[in-house]
């Protein structure tokens, strides 16, 4: 049967009919404050998995993606973008450039042009049929306990889909292959819908208003659009700084935020990770009252808490003060709010695994990255 689909490009009638999960995000009653989660029949989710991995290598083969590897992660490359704005500020040299977000990129992609730059890049008929298929079959909404009508969807990837991420990636290498191209030259990178370009020397202010326009052009074609808090234009030199201001695009920033690290220029400024601290704090919050024992909750801490507070932390430097802090709040989660125990004794007496302590992540980070 599978092979039949591969052939045709279309599924059985009763492999077409997804529902869509409206999942709270921030807590809010907003209806905007919710990510759509599809629920796609079990069959597809299995072969878009294993097609997955065919898509996956033939983007690596062109090129779009790179090879799988401890570089290709999120903190890695952030990790590597802030090792080049610091090499760029060590050796006097000028830097500036353009960090996009797109408001709701799943959701606002037209099917119609990811199927045009699937034909263009000859994604092989095997892979895009099936999957297009799936995308346009017919989804009903479920919310609050209530269900929507069948429409079929003109835009918006599938969330949920195996093979989603990496549409998302051909989606930007038009993008990325403008900008890193003549007459502009510059570096540019994408990580799902997180994109940013920058341009090192003299010059760079006019380079950024050449990536901004090709970013608006890109804009007009995808019908994405920028969110307009998240996105910012950023240059490490004051007075390149003050003649991005005067000109269009989106607002200038000193720090910015890549691939959920932020990335800050001024070496005398502090990264605002006040977000991450709150989100991971939570987390271990709700660790602490697990009903387990202390191993148990150390490997729970270690699985999810720790690498919430500690993501990121390699691509700028953590004060001392800080660290205490974050190591304090992880004894927290350990010993259940006992404030009377050594946070020195904990990670270092009961035989913890690196993993659970940030001082760990800040030190060695770094270097294996």
């Amino acid at each position: 049967v599978l092979r039949l689909v591969e052939r045709t490009g279309r599924w059985p009638g009763g492999l077409t009919l997804n529902q869509v999960a409206m999942l709270h995000k921030g807590g809010t009653a907003d209806p905007e404050d919710r990510r759509p989660i599809v629920l796609l029949p079990v069959v597809y989710r299995i072969w878009a998995a294993v097609g997955a991995r065919t898509f996956r290598a033939w983007l690596v083969r062109c090129g779009i993606l790179q090879a799988e590897g401890p570089s290709r992660a999120a903190d890695a490359l952030a990790y590597s973008l802030a090792l080049e704005l610091e090499e760029a500020g060590v050796e006097g040299e000028v830097v500036a450039g353009l960090a996009l977000d797109w408001s709701k990129c799943y959701d606002r992609l037209s099917l119609g042009y990811l199927d045009r730059v699937a034909e263009a890049a000859r994604v092989p008929d095997r892979l895009r049929g099936p999957m297009m298929c799936a995308y346009r079959a017919p989804r009903r909404i479920l919310c609050d306990g209530l269900a929507g009508d069948l429409r079929e969807p003109t835009h918006g990837l599938t969330p949920g889909c195996p093979a989603a991420t990496d549409w998302l990636a051909l989606v930007m290498t038009s993008w990325i292959t403008r900008v890193r191209g003549e007459p502009i030259g510059a570096s540019a990178r994408a990580y799902v819908d997180d994109i940013v370009g920058w341009v090192r020397g003299e010059g760079c202010v006019e380079t950024v208003q050449e990536i901004v326009a090709v970013s608006q052009m890109f804009s007009r074609d995808t019908g994405l659009v920028l969110h307009e808090i998240k996105s910012c234009r950023f240059a490490a030199r004051r007075e390149d700084a003050e003649a991005l201001m005067l000109l269009p695009g989106p607002r200038v920033s000193e720090q910015f935020r890549d691939v959920g690290v932020r990335q800050v220029l001024d070496p005398g400024s502090r990264a605002d990770r006040s977000d991450r601290d709150v989100a991971a704090t939570d987390k271990l919050g709700r660790i602490a009252v697990v009903p387990v024992g202390f191993r148990k909750r150390a490997n729970l801490v270690g699985a999810s808490g720790v690498p919430t507070l500690t993501f990121g932390m390699a691509a700028h430097p953590t004060p001392e003060a800080d660290l205490a802090i974050l190591r304090s709040d992880v004894k927290a989660a350990l010993t259940r709010g006992a404030t009377q125990a050594s946070t020195e004794a904990v990670f270092g007496v009961l035989g913890l695994s690196h993993r659970v302590d940030p001082l760990f992540h800040a030190v060695v980070g770094p270097w294996v990255m």
